[in-house]
This record gives structure tokens, sequence and C-alpha cells, in this order.
């Protein structure tokens, strides 16, 4: 009885990791997910500041005009509604001075430059056929655009944190962006739509067979006739099988040849 030869022990993260090819992937996702995080984290802040700045700014200049053509016509306001309105421009006035929305707003579209900038030079990298050549040289650039993410990182302080912001895209990441939150998420959807085109997988449709695959004829029939219904891989080979059943005859030649 021969000896069954022994498992392969696992591979560990570390041999794993050691390999340039698998050093490189996980570089490139890790990057991928920084970028896609910090890239939409910054995007939810400016535009949660721009709700805010956009409407504050607006009632400040309509008030302040409406209170500046009282003081040119004494007739155009009642006592009551220039008082009203008058408390109203002071107390949005502070509220916009305090928190500020303009000028955080114009922070937030910065670094949200500077992580587009980083998600560009990624791309650049990352389509780049020559990495699978000369893997070596493509993690160092890997890296020197990780020292790059890690540096902006640090450059947030105290005054750009904002929990409401935080919050909200807490929540968008588990709804609205789920599936979208990294930096290719679009291209690899994208690359996914072009694999089904060039494998001819458009799914279940008049041109297509029973397993959700089209064929060229199929289409051109289903353009000319689409009421007409498409031949299945199971009808051609029971077409296949009906041929064979007719000439018996030749069946039995090529048995007799193969005796022989």
């Amino acid at each position: 009885m021969e000896k069954k030869s022994p498992l392969p022990t696992k591979m560990t993260e570390e041999e794993y990791i050691s390999q340039p090819k698998h050093h490189l992937e996980f570089l490139e996702s890790k990057i991928d997910n920084d970028l896609g995080y910090y890239f939409w984290k910054k995007y939810i802040a400016s535009a949660f500041w721009a709700q805010l700045s956009t409407p504050l700014n607006l009632a400040i200049t309509m008030l302040t005009a409406i209170t500046t053509a009282q003081s040119t016509s004494s007739g155009f306001l009642s006592r009551e509604a220039y008082r009203d309105i008058s408390i109203a421009t002071l107390l949005i006035t502070v509220i916009n001075t305090f928190f500020n929305p303009l000028t955080q707003l114009n922070k937030n579209i910065e670094v949200m430059r500077s992580w587009n900038s980083l998600g560009t030079a990624y791309e650049e990298i990352y389509y780049d056929i020559g990495k699978y050549e000369n893997p070596l040289e493509f993690i160092e650039r890997y890296k020197a655009l990780q020292k790059d993410i890690n540096e902006l990182r640090e450059t947030e302080g105290p005054e750009s944190i904002n929990f409401v912001t935080d919050f909200i895209h807490t929540i968008s990441v588990c709804s609205c962006l789920r599936g979208y939150d990294k930096w290719l998420s679009n291209d690899r959807i994208l690359m996914k739509q072009k694999m089904d085109v060039l494998v001819k997988r458009h799914g279940i449709s008049a041109c297509c067979n029973d397993d959700g695959c089209c064929s060229i004829s199929n289409i051109e029939e289903a353009a000319h006739d689409p009421l007409k219904p498409t031949r299945s891989k199971s009808q051609d080979a029971g077409t296949q099988n009906q041929g064979v059943e007719e000439n018996p005859d030749e069946n039995v030649k090529t048995e007799i040849k193969e005796e022989v």
C-alpha cells in the first residue's frame, strides 16, 4: 500500500507578502481603499458645507438689501417688520461668522483636489502593463505614493474634523456608496461590462440561448424577427443527434472500420 504524500503546509502571511506579485497586489488594494475612503469623505464634507454656505450667504444678502431699502425710504417696511428682519439678519450673521461654512467649504475642496491628484497618479501606475514584467520597480513607486498619502493625512488637523460629516459619510458608505467606496470601483464595473461583451455574456434576451450567451447569428436573427424564438444549445444538440440516427448505415460502417 503506497503512502500518501503529506499535505503541503499553509503559506504564512510573511511568505505570501514576500513574493513580489502578491506584495504588489496588496499595495494596490490598500492604496485603492485609502484613496476612495478619504476622497469620498472630503467630497461629502464639501457638499455638506456647500449646502450651509449658500443659503446663509444668500439670506444675509437679501435681508441686508431689505434693511438698506428701509433706511432710504421710511415707508418701505413697518416698524415691527423692520425690527424682526434686523434681528433675523443679526442671528444669521452671527451663525455664519461662528461656523464660517464658506471657509470650511474651500478647505475641504482644496484637500479633495489633493486626493484627486493622488488618485490620478495611482491610475497611471495601476494601468501600466509593465508592472507584471518588473513588479519590484512598481512596488517602489507604490511605496512613494503611499508616503505622499500619509503626509496628506498628517496635514489634516483638528479643525478639519467634523463629526456630523463623518457620520453622514459612514451612512453613505453603508448605503448609496456600497460597492463604490474605492477609488477604482467604477473602473472595475466598466471592465466587467467590457469582459461581458467580449465573452458575449449580455444576459437573457431574445438573442441569447439557454446559457445566457449571445452569438452574432442570434443577434442578427433577433434584429430581423424579434418574435422568432432563438435556437439553444440543447436544440442544436438534438438536431445533431437526429441527423446521426437518420443514417444508421454510416455508423455501422464506422464501427466495422474501427474493429478492422
